[in-house]
């Protein structure tokens, strides 16, 4: 175990295992988890066979490469793989087959998580699969919704949307309240203030925020917010210029959103938007593409990170 956690923790939900049942992990650890060696040019998969693992590159770099005739890309495309990147977590929470070639550049050494073993052992900790059968379920809704131009097509490196607080903004509130306990927690061991901490738990009991703890070990507050870049042909952008509250217009200069809403996915929230603010431009504007931007503010006033 002590192998392989600083392996496991950077992965924010195996680090929520950890703080939750340390020793179901310990025993997960030697039954669902092992190392995994590769010589320069062996390969680790290729596009085509079902995946059955979860690999973290712990040791050399691997090139993971992409071709037209098995995966969805116009044009040959490979991309360095670094020690500290994951490979086919989808094998994990999904059916999964592998759309491109891994292969190591130089010698390899990976950490590898059999799915099937480990749902096993998540099963024995019902706090522990109540979580991990959210996280699936969110999971797997990614896998098989993000398609362009909302989003790129899901590859064995990166299936989009599927960060860890994405995953836990679409969650059940019962999930959400453990998950952001189990972080007001760690606040307090940490020594946290406690007129802060007491007010951050009481936004997490009643639902208003939702609080995790990052793979670094962070606690972060949750928000995530939708904009619109709508552009002519002649380079003009559409723009909100100001804001009516109570009976007076308040200046601002911004691009048409809002918050996304618990268990709404980005294109049901764009989608959202036309509906409700820009109704008569819905027939006018087509979607381009999707980019995704993370920002942090200190909150004063609940004394951790906000994340937008």
């Amino acid at each position: 175990f002590d192998i392989q956690r600083p392996h496991l923790m950077p992965h924010p939900l195996f680090r929520l295992w950890i703080g939750l049942d340390e020793q179901m992990v310990q025993r997960v650890c030697m039954t669902a988890m092992g190392a995994t060696q590769l010589r320069q040019d062996d390969e680790l998969f290729v596009a085509g066979g079902a995946a059955q693992s979860a690999y973290a590159l712990t040791a050399g770099e691997l090139s993971y490469t992409q071709h037209p005739d098995t995966s969805p890309v116009d044009s040959l495309e490979v991309t360095g793989v670094r020690p500290g990147a994951w490979l086919c977590e989808a094998a994990l929470w999904t059916e999964w087959v592998h759309v491109g070639r891994a292969e190591a550049v130089t010698a390899c050494s990976l950490f590898e998580i059999d799915g099937e073993r480990l749902a096993e052992a998540a099963g024995k900790n019902m706090l522990i699969m109540d979580i991990t059968a959210e996280y699936c379920s969110q999971f797997f809704r990614r896998v098989t919704t993000t398609v362009p131009p909302h989003a790129p097509w899901p590859t064995d490196l990166k299936v989009p949307f599927t960060d860890y607080c994405d995953l836990v903004f679409s969650m059940t509130p019962d999930v959400q309240t453990t998950i952001g306990m189990h972080a007001v927690g760690q606040l307090a061991r940490k020594g946290h203030g406690s007129r802060s901490s007491e007010k951050l738990e009481t936004e997490v009991r009643t639902g208003k925020s939702i609080v995790v703890v990052t793979g670094e070990g962070n606690v972060i507050r949750v928000v995530t917010l939708v904009a619109l870049r709508v552009e002519r042909a002649d380079g003009h952008i559409l723009a909100q210029l100001a804001k009516q509250e109570d009976s007076m217009m308040k200046a601002l200069c911004q691009l048409p959103g809002f918050k996304q809403d618990r268990d709404e996915l980005v294109g049901e929230a764009v989608q959202r938007l036309f509906t409700l603010n820009l109704n008569f431009l819905a027939d006018g504007v087509t979607i381009t593409g999707i980019v995704r931007e993370c920002a942090e503010k200190k909150s004063k006033e609940y004394g951790v990170h906000t994340r937008y």
